[in-house]
């Protein structure tokens, strides 16, 4: 009997892990799917991760970066033919995320004012993920002059990326936060069962 007690708690644990994770990964696929630029849910994965695995800082930055690089290798095939990972300014994309998740992190330290907590990494987010994702289009893209009027004219050609993910970030946050809370809500009351 507690053997069967043990067992059931143990799966209880894991399921705590892995749906939060399933839900990243289901999330992270539907970048594939056509939709508005810039409507999708990696901010919202990036702040849900640093949210659920906060006890583990290796968890928390590679679930959402190996997210975004396993759909970024399907994007490149689809869009350009090839199995690849670079496209112009990858690497700043790739700053950006290290830092939402890095903010995430610092917001998300404690489940206190959980609500508040979650707008803010929401508009913080965005706005961190605008500035360093516009800044290396500046610095990538010959599409706007070597200079500050120049870097301005990037940042306000990316206005309505930013509402656009600002939009896509809330609505994934939503699914996210929300589908994680009715898996515990479930997962409470086994656990409440088997003890």
């Amino acid at each position: 009997m507690w053997k069967n007690k043990v067992e059931n708690l143990k799966n209880v644990k894991k399921t705590k892990f892995v749906m939060p994770l399933a839900l990243i990964l289901l999330a992270a696929f539907t970048r594939l799917i056509p939709h508005p630029g810039n409507f999708t849910p990696i901010i919202a994965i990036a702040l849900f991760g640093a949210s659920k695995f906060r006890g583990s800082k290796l968890l928390t930055f590679s679930i959402p970066l190996i997210a975004m690089l396993i759909t970024d290798i399907f994007l490149n095939k689809i869009m350009m033919g090839a199995w690849s990972l670079t496209y112009p300014g990858v690497a700043y994309n790739y700053m950006a995320l290290f830092g939402v998740i890095a903010l995430g992190m610092m917001i998300f330290k404690n489940n206190k004012k959980f609500l508040r907590k979650t707008s803010t990494s929401i508009v913080g987010g965005n706005l961190l993920f605008f500035l360093i994702s516009n800044f290396g289009v500046f610095m990538t893209f010959s599409l706007y002059p070597a200079s500050p009027q120049g870097l301005l004219a990037a940042y306000v050609a990316g206005l309505p990326f930013l509402l656009n993910q600002l939009a896509a970030t809330i609505v994934w946050s939503g699914v996210l936060f929300g589908s994680d809370a009715l898996i515990n809500k479930y997962v409470s009351r086994e656990e409440a069962a088997i003890a």
